[in-house]
């Protein structure tokens, strides 16, 4: 742990104690505030989050504004240095960070500006963590784009829950923020977020491409855009018109991704007419082709594992695959999103029921 020893009543006299090792504060540190006393100010010593992992805030000298780099993106994969400061005098009391890129290092596609200040957006928009919106600032100084925030110390119960929960919102907005910019942001349409097996993504993503013709078949023309990064795939529809309910595509998806969890046998229509019945027959098709392919690979892996005749291989379907939902720029709650398109009490599965009537109701009046 970091303490101060007080040797004189002159602060330039006192150590810090960190480590085993004593270290002269005027040297490896300075006067930070009236009662406070940053450590380190010296380039030769640096503290990781790694030293204070296993420590609270009652552990750290309420005298010393500590300066703390990150270690192995533990903070964050952008964050470089947290500050915190215990003390009980209000004035001298902080707790901030600083997110930076550093513009010599990027190799991104975008312009680290235009990242930088969306993730600014993103934390200052945010409410699951008690960061001060009036201590949040940009600066493009020295050859970095960064973003300087503060932290209500008093709201935070725990030092370590605190900062690995943050760093987990922190990477998940930088790469949101990209994914956002990587289809010219989700206004005015849906975006679906999946993670396929390695051994199906082709599959379905061939399943998710023939949505399109799906809302053609209920009077939706739309564009599609599929967006790569190893095993996600970003999936976004822009409806043609800008009249057109992106409620009802939303509904359309939802229903679109529980059809392969269906006996296409019971898609049965008997009063439809040929035009409904060539859509029906198409959209059968695309499911039982996705199953095909969901049983055949996990036949596959099977054999090349070894696998007892009875094992277990379970490949995730397009419905299960779905990491998250944007409807024109909002994030739904995933389970609310996947209760669109179906009723409780025609077609039930796991108690659910599946209302054909107003699908093939689109059918019949396009």
């Amino acid at each position: 742990m970091v303490e101060l020893e007080k040797t004189s009543d002159n602060w330039k006299d006192w150590n810090v104690l960190f480590k085993g090792k004593k270290y002269n504060l005027a040297e490896y540190g300075g006067k930070w505030g009236d009662k406070s006393y940053q450590f380190p100010a010296n380039q030769d010593l640096k503290l990781t989050i790694t030293d204070f992992s296993d420590h609270n805030f009652s552990d750290f000298h309420p005298e010393l504004y500590l300066v703390i780099d990150n270690e192995h993106g533990i903070l964050g994969k952008q964050i470089s240095t947290l500050y915190l400061c215990t003390s009980a005098d209000a004035d001298s009391k902080y707790f901030g960070y600083c997110w930076d890129i550093k513009l010599d290092d990027w190799d991104g596609h975008f312009n680290p500006f235009m990242i930088r200040n969306e993730v600014a957006k993103a934390i200052e928009a945010q409410t699951e963590f008690p960061i001060n919106g009036e201590e949040l600032g940009l600066s493009d100084d020295s050859g970095f784009a960064s973003i300087y925030f503060g932290v209500d110390v008093d709201e935070v119960e725990c030092f370590k829950d605190f900062y690995l929960k943050l760093a987990s919102f922190l990477d998940r907005t930088f790469e949101e923020v990209e994914e956002k910019l990587s289809i010219g942001g989700f206004s005015n349409k849906v975006v679906a977020k999946f993670s396929f097996d390695e051994e199906v993504q082709q599959s379905c993503i061939s399943y998710l491409n023939y949505f399109i013709e799906f809302l053609k078949d209920l009077g939706i023309k739309s564009k599609p855009q599929v967006n790569y990064s190893g095993q996600d795939i970003l999936f976004s529809i822009t409806p043609d018109s800008k009249e057109e309910s992106l409620t009802l595509v939303s509904q359309a998806l939802s229903l679109y991704l529980k059809l392969p969890q269906i006996d296409t046998a019971e898609l049965i229509n008997e009063y439809s007419d040929p035009l409904t019945e060539l859509k029906l027959e198409r959209l059968k098709s695309e499911i039982d082709k996705l199953k095909g392919d969901l049983r055949t690979s996990a036949a596959l892996i099977r054999y090349q594992d070894k696998l007892l005749s009875n094992g277990i291989v379970k490949l995730k379907e397009p419905i299960e695959a779905l990491q998250c939902i944007h409807i024109d720029d909002e994030e739904k709650n995933k389970r609310e999103f996947l209760s669109g398109g179906i009723k409780l009490g025609v077609f039930k599965k796991a108690g659910i029921e599946f209302d054909w009537n107003a699908l093939l109701g689109h059918f019949k009046s396009k």
